[in-house]
């Protein structure tokens, strides 16, 4: 009985034929996705955000705390802020939480809006906004000692 296959010699050019095939294809599904990752770094780039200009206004009066907290945040500001967290406290129990998913998350320029925080203490008594594009920056407010709430400076 003879014993017939491919010679080692059309073996290697078939495999060089698929690895090149492939090489062309993974090559061309990464240009495209560096691409659309570049492009967007681009536009992330150009929206920088100066952390010193960010100006929020919360209206004191509107705070409402029922099981869930809310309250009117008002931006003045000529740029988009995203990520937007909730940090809540209950001074005398010593207790802090955060919402990383407040009610809008994100706040559009020289917008007005009511938002809502489900993960809150009980009974907060100082309440901090902050920006995941800013993380130095607060506005804060807290209660005083008339149990009125109060812009906090600390």
């Amino acid at each position: 009985m003879s014993e017939k296959g491919v010679s080692p010699l059309i073996a290697m050019v078939v495999m060089v034929a698929i690895v090149m095939s492939l090489a062309v294809v993974i090559s061309g599904f990464l240009t495209d996705f560096v691409g659309e990752r570049e492009h967007g770094a681009r536009e992330d780039a150009g929206r920088t955000i100066d952390c010193t200009l960010i100006n929020l206004d919360l209206k004191l009066n509107s705070i409402d705390y029922n099981g869930e907290l809310n309250f009117f945040l008002t931006s003045r500001n000529d740029f988009p802020l995203r990520g937007m967290r909730v940090v809540t406290y209950n001074l005398e129990e010593g207790t802090v939480e955060t919402d990383r998913e407040p009610e809008p998350e994100n706040l559009e320029a020289l917008e007005t809006v009511e938002m809502t925080v489900d993960n809150i203490v009980d009974s907060p008594d100082r309440i901090e906004i902050r920006n995941m594009h800013c993380p130095n920056f607060e506005l804060a407010v807290q209660k005083d000692w008339r149990d009125e709430w109060v812009e906090s400076f600390d």
